[in-house]
């Protein structure tokens, strides 16, 4: 029967992870995307909107085996048009 070794990985790496998830995944996805019909201009993300630079990761929590839920703020107040 084989041995189950645990592996485990710092929580900087899963920022790391976090990070580049966010800027190449999700801004550089949704950032040509219209917004949805009732969704706020100021929440748009990309160039000269919300950007990965503006954000900070406040809080990892694990929710479950190999499972990560990462909570951000804003690092500047977000201003309506």
């Amino acid at each position: 029967m084989a041995k189950s070794v645990a592996r485990f990985i710092a929580v900087s790496a899963i920022s790391r992870v976090i990070a580049t998830t966010i800027s190449r995944g999700f801004i550089q996805e949704h950032q040509g995307r219209p917004m949805e019909e009732d969704g706020e201009p100021i929440w748009a993300v990309g160039a000269r909107k919300i950007d990965v630079t503006d954000l900070v990761l406040v809080r990892l929590d694990h929710v479950s085996k190999n499972s990560w839920q990462a909570q951000f703020e804003l690092l500047r107040p977000l201003h309506r048009s």
